[in-house]
């Protein structure tokens, strides 16, 4: 028998996981990594929209790998942070500032994400240079 002892953050995810019919063993990472944007999901590797799925309902960390595409390689999802003015990143702030047009074009926005991202155009942001003088 495995004993787990959990920690605050890790006790709050296991409720969100329960409450959303989620069981840790579910989840294979055993060693429940983290970075800075929270727990580390390395399980859904070319798996974006199982990714996206368990993002939005633990509501924090990274799925590592979770889309491919040819020109960049692989790219990671991570829940991220948007503030009340729609200023962020990751899937929060894609799912709050565009999950309502995301909807009335009848998608969801697991399945929305990997289309716009195997399909949509690469822009490249231009490089600003600043002088110290």
């Amino acid at each position: 028998m495995k004993i787990m002892s959990f920690t605050p953050k890790l006790l709050q995810i296991e409720i969100k996981l329960l409450k959303n019919n989620i069981s840790l063993q579910e989840i294979k990472n055993d060693k429940m990594e983290k970075n800075e944007f929270g727990t580390v999901y390395t399980e859904f590797k070319n798996k974006p929209k199982e990714a996206i799925k368990l993002l939005l309902k633990v509501q924090e960390g990274e799925c590592i790998n979770a889309l491919y595409r040819e020109d960049i390689g692989y790219i990671d999802i991570v829940w991220g942070e948007n503030d009340k003015n729609n200023k962020g990143y990751g899937l929060k702030h894609i799912y709050e500032k565009h999950g309502h047009e995301i909807k009335e074009l009848g998608f969801n926005i697991e399945d929305f994400i990997p289309i716009i991202a195997k399909l949509g155009n690469l822009v490249k942001a231009k490089e600003t240079t600043k002088n110290f003088t």
